[in-house]
């Protein structure tokens, strides 16, 4: 874990298939298909992980899409 010179939040970095980002999109999906309001998970960051999630799978189709 790494902590950067302008933001006071610690990062990961982290490297993921396709099936993987596939897998948490889902996850993702899921969790917020079944919301409930409770608990310590932040909605906000859960739907902002589905747009950056489904923004990566986008960029994997269209690597196919254009022969890469």
């Amino acid at each position: 874990m790494r902590k950067s010179d302008f933001e006071e939040d610690p990062y990961v970095t982290c490297i993921f298939d396709e099936r993987s980002v596939r897998a948490l999109h889902d996850a993702v999906n899921f969790t917020l298909d079944n919301w409930s309001g409770q608990g310590n998970i932040d909605q906000e960051k859960i739907i902002d992980l589905r747009y950056f999630l489904q923004g990566a799978i986008f960029e994997f189709e269209y690597g196919r899409g254009s022969g890469g």
